[in-house]
């Protein structure tokens, strides 16, 4: 089994990835809550593939050019995600400002801890 393991303010909380997680700063629909001002309320997902994992950014543009959208963006190994890209064990994710500061960032890898999700909430 994979986890996707969330570094925020120094703590790396692990959780169980289902068939399709979701990761937000709103717990009505999201998975994996993360309560940051870069992660929007449904900021990306994570599905399993037959061939893996892949993630899709939920971030979508607003009307205003100049809002959230032009200003955070979703990388895999440093590689920005407009749509849909697959990810491996090891692979990065961050998520971070065009100005790279206050990044946040999730690593998917194989789960440390057999069971369910180990940490419900990241603060």
């Amino acid at each position: 089994m994979w986890s996707l393991f969330v570094n925020i303010k120094g703590t790396v909380p692990e959780y169980r990835l289902l068939p399709t997680t979701r990761v937000g700063r709103d717990k009505r629909l999201v998975d994996v809550l993360v309560r940051h001002a870069h992660i929007s309320r449904h900021h990306f997902t994570i599905h399993r593939t037959p061939d893996g994992y892949v993630v899709e950014n939920e971030h979508k543009p607003d009307n205003n050019p100049e809002g959230s959208w032009a200003r955070l963006r979703i990388y895999v190994n440093e590689e920005p995600v407009l749509v849909k890209r697959s990810v491996d064990e090891g692979d990065l994710i961050t998520v971070k400002s065009e100005d790279q500061i206050n990044e946040v960032s999730f690593r998917v890898g194989p789960s440390r801890v057999p069971g369910r999700i180990i940490a419900s909430r990241v603060r």
